[in-house]
């Protein structure tokens, strides 16, 4: 109990005083390929031993094999937990740390996080609340920004850079088992018939 108060606590005060430190803007890597990107970020930096956090299915991926051989070429170590679990309790994270200590590693490397089924889009100078407004007069409900967040902008998409008018146009857009191709056929119709007439003087 002691100790949980105490994290909730670090997390308060960090989450003020973080704004006051001099982030770096980080460098977005996507498309074909990307995850093998992650070998030269490694080598460029001299890190040689990444503690590796990705789920049983993720390991088991293609790409996450190719990569492994990738670094395997470099003379890299990974050191793999893949224990991982929604929303990671304190002694899993306690796990990590104790782990990524007796390997004696050196940096993270963290695959997936997220929701798979949630997909975020933007369209710029286009504002979501108006977007929504128009996608469900015809059924479709979407929500704003990239996360779930009571009012202003995704800390989210501004940390990694993105300009105003593309954090304003985010809509975040929910898919389940029960999503048909008719269903994301009438979303995308959608958008192209708000882009065409709500603004028309912005193309």
């Amino acid at each position: 109990m002691l100790s949980t108060f105490f994290c909730r606590a670090f997390q308060c005060c960090f989450a003020v005083g973080a704004r006051f430190l001099p982030w770096r803007t980080p460098e977005v890597f996507s498309g074909e390929g990307s995850l093998l990107r992650a070998a030269d970020i490694l080598r460029e930096n001299g890190l040689r031993r990444p503690f590796v956090i990705a789920s049983r299915r993720q390991c088991a991926d293609e790409h996450f094999r190719a990569l492994q051989e990738k670094l395997d070429e470099q003379d890299i170590l990974l050191s793999i937990f893949s224990s991982v679990e929604p929303n990671p309790s304190v002694e899993t994270v306690e796990k990590i740390a104790a782990q990524y200590k007796i390997d004696s590693c050196d940096c993270f490397l963290v695959i997936g996080g997220g929701s798979p089924h949630i997909l975020s889009i933007s369209l710029p100078g286009y504002r979501s609340e108006v977007l929504m407004n128009f996608l469900e007069a015809r059924g479709i409900y979407t929500s704003k920004s990239s996360a779930c967040k009571k009012g202003g902008r995704s800390h989210v998409l501004e940390a990694i850079g993105l300009p105003a008018n593309v954090i304003d146009g985010a809509l975040r857009i929910s898919f389940s088992r029960y999503t048909t191709r008719e269903d994301i056929d009438a979303l995308c119709d959608a958008l192209r018939d708000a882009k065409q007439s709500l603004f028309p003087s912005l193309h």
